[in-house]
């Protein structure tokens, strides 16, 4: 066994990435929900004093700076730094993004 590194002299080992290839839009889902099933519209996510808004088109969130998102939780995440239930997280006019699919 290789004796353990002392501080400045530790080797930096590269890992590659394997790449994910996709065919058509991906799409993510939390119990079966997707966001093609919210209509397109306004939405937001109100943390700690903060209010954060997207638009959802065509089945992605998109956040006011254009970065877009299949997944709720991910865009809630990139808005504010933390994990998020994005399906319950975002809502519009009152009700969460799960509400809209339920129905």
């Amino acid at each position: 066994m290789p004796p353990d590194p002392v501080d400045g002299e530790r080797e930096h080992q590269v890992l590659e990435a394997t790449p994910r290839t996709r065919t058509g839009r991906a799409s993510r889902r939390f119990y079966g929900q997707r966001l093609d099933q919210v209509p397109d519209g306004p939405a937001e996510y109100a943390v700690g004093g903060r209010v954060y808004r997207a638009q959802i088109d065509l089945g992605e969130i998109v956040l006011a700076d254009g970065r877009r998102f299949t997944s709720p939780s991910s865009a809630g995440r990139a808005a504010h730094g933390t994990a998020i239930n994005g399906w319950k997280a975002w809502t519009r006019d009152g009700r969460t993004l799960a509400d809209f699919v339920k129905e």
